[in-house]
């Protein structure tokens, strides 16, 4: 049973690791477009 929750965590922390350099990728382009929007 440790084993299996070990694993679970682990996988648990590569996805969430994942999810977050996504999300930060995006917020990171989103930044980018709004810096080149024409402001007036």
């Amino acid at each position: 049973m440790d084993r299996y929750v070990n694993d679970a965590a682990e996988e648990f922390e590569q996805v969430n690791s994942q999810v977050r350099r996504s999300l930060d990728d995006e917020r990171e382009r989103l930044i980018r477009e709004k810096g080149e929007l024409p402001w007036e």
